[in-house]
């Protein structure tokens, strides 16, 4: 259980700086590969929150995954 926590603390900071990456300028710069990596890390972080949680969280984090692989989809990736 300790390790299932380390890891969500661990991958909700990906999230985060993910997101900060996202709305900062470097988005702008960033080559093609670097942008599909981002996307598909974001898509692993909230599918990999959407299988440990549950309730509300679970729903939420399932959300998440899906807006996150449609926006990869109309990004063209």
């Amino acid at each position: 259980m300790e390790l299932q926590r380390e890891v969500d603390r661990i991958w909700k900071k990906v999230l985060v700086l993910n997101a900060v990456h996202e709305s900062g300028r470097r988005r702008l710069t960033m080559r093609e590969d670097s942008k599909v990596f981002y996307l598909t890390m974001r898509e692993d972080c909230y599918r990999y929150l959407a299988d440990i949680k549950t309730g509300s969280e679970r729903i939420e984090a399932a959300e998440n995954t899906l807006s996150a692989y449609k926006m990869t989809q109309t990004r063209g990736f």
